[in-house]
């Protein structure tokens, strides 16, 4: 191949990047099917687990209901609920300012990562209406029936009773209005699910926020944002990054930059120990693993001095506190159930 058709497809390359970068959903709906695993129907209709450009969408009054599997959908601009197997959930009001979905039976996860001005979300489980106005991620179950707030707070209004439940407690949905205390570390498959999909979905943000930062594409709110290398839509934070109760982040353009160019120590070696080199380690305020000071723990000496900047080879793994690894695939749900 000539040098000056090599110089074309990468330019075709990158063009074609560079726009498959740019669609995003502009919509005013919640209730975007995102993610399938396994057995799930749309109004009745079993759903194609390949989702890959076309997405089907909850519209009012429609019921999503899985067998054997689950689903991920995206609501509000940086809300999902994930859905358990063997649950049905119906879709009451599809407008942002008004989100409100019914849980009929099983059960589903909300992870709220940013509730912007003017958006609002509500899940009815039978007489209970929740509301969920603070990041946060949220568990409703229909056997027993109860609510339970792994982070966050939720506002639960039945008959004439409203009740916060705050982080780390729990209201089961009898008539009664009392708050228990939960183990938060207890996970079952539906929770280790939702933190594998959070881990490939953040994966995927940090590859987009660097195509916004890269483009130099103006974006002052969060929002939904298609990345085609991953084959999916991820959650892109107006500023900052956003640190899912998981433990993964999802990263703006204008923050991106930490996650590509990663600050690397100069050491001075020391006496007594063998010289310096660093070590790899994850860093929880930063999401991913960077180098440690490794010639202080092997005898040598540190040098705060001297910093330097350099750009990291490729976007790194997103690390995996709670065991939910596994590689990014279509139509896997990753490692264990």
């Amino acid at each position: 191949m000539n040098t000056g058709r090599s110089c074309f497809l990468l330019a075709a390359a990158v063009a074609a990047g560079s726009f498959a970068f740019g669609q995003n959903i502009i919509s005013a709906k919640s209730g975007l099917i995102h993610y399938l695993d396994g057995r799930v129907l749309l109004d009745e209709q079993v759903l194609d687990t390949k989702l890959t450009t076309k997405f089907p969408d909850m519209k009012e009054s429609s019921v999503l209901r899985t067998g054997e599997g689950r689903a991920e959908v995206l609501l509000t601009p940086g809300v999902f609920v994930r859905v358990g197997e063997n649950s049905s959930l119906k879709m009451l009001d599809n407008r942002l300012a008004s989100t409100r979905i019914e849980l009929l039976n099983g059960s589903a996860l909300v992870e709220v990562a940013e509730l912007l001005s003017g958006n609002a979300i509500h899940l009815i489980y039978n007489d209970s209406t929740v509301s969920m106005p603070k990041k946060g991620l949220y568990r409703f179950d229909s056997d027993p029936a109860g609510l339970h707030v792994y982070d966050g707070e939720a506002l639960v209004a039945t008959g004439d009773q409203k009740i916060a439940v705050k982080e780390g407690r729990m209201l089961a949905f009898d008539g009664s209005s009392t708050v228990a205390k939960f183990d938060k570390e207890a996970g079952d498959p539906l929770h280790r699910w939702s933190s594998r999909r959070a881990s490939y979905l953040s994966l995927a943000s940090v590859s987009a926020a660097h195509s916004l930062h890269t483009l130099g594409t103006m974006w002052t709110s969060g929002g939904w944002r298609y990345n085609p290398y991953f084959g999916m839509f991820t959650y892109i934070p107006g500023n900052g990054f956003y640190r899912s109760p998981f433990g993964y982040s999802f990263w703006s353009p204008g923050a991106v930059y930490q996650a590509f160019y990663v600050p690397r120590l100069a050491y001075a070696g020391g006496g007594g120990g063998g010289g310096g080199g660093s070590r790899p380690y994850f860093d929880s305020n930063l999401g991913y693993t960077v180098n440690s000071r490794g010639g202080m723990a092997s005898g040598g000496g540190y040098s705060g001095g001297s910093v330097s900047s350099a750009p990291a080879a490729s976007a790194p793994a997103a690390a995996s506190p709670r065991g939910g690894g596994g590689s990014v695939g279509r139509g896997s749900s990753g490692g264990g159930r």
